[in-house]
């Protein structure tokens, strides 16, 4: 006779302060990878480095948004992962096009947030794997 898993309480998850120290950390943790990336692809590509700004305010917003709002929808776990990074990607990109298009065509925006997205969610999975979390 299997158990069924207990229902997911969202406000006990809303209302964890750990859950808001992690976000920031991961925040930092994300920009410590994703950023020197950024920056050697600019470089090579020979884009201005203003790009920068807004990897870092994409962050700022996919980040949180990862971490805190994916795990509310109540998917199995790696559909929400899925979900989430594809979503970060997709965002990072589009804000990077949007705000850089006279430095950054919509297939090298994408390419860019792939290139710091992936290095990013491996490093993030094996420390968080490694940790027991």
């Amino acid at each position: 006779m299997s158990v069924a898993p207990a229902p997911f309480d969202r406000v006990a998850y809303l209302s964890n302060g750990l859950l808001y120290i992690l976000t920031i950390v991961g925040l930092f943790f994300t920009l410590f990878i994703e950023l020197p990336i950024a920056a050697v692809y600019l470089f090579l590509r020979k884009i201005p480095f203003r790009v920068v700004v807004w990897v870092i305010l994409a962050n700022m917003v996919t980040v949180p948004a990862v971490w805190i709002l994916f795990p509310l929808l109540g998917f199995a776990p790696i559909v929400n992962i899925s979900l989430a990074e594809i979503f970060a990607v997709v965002f990072e990109a589009g804000l990077i096009r949007v705000t850089n298009r006279q430095y950054v065509s919509s297939r090298e925006a994408l390419v860019l947030s792939l290139v710091m997205n992936v290095p990013s969610y491996l490093i993030g999975t094996f420390i968080w794997t490694a940790f027991g979390m």
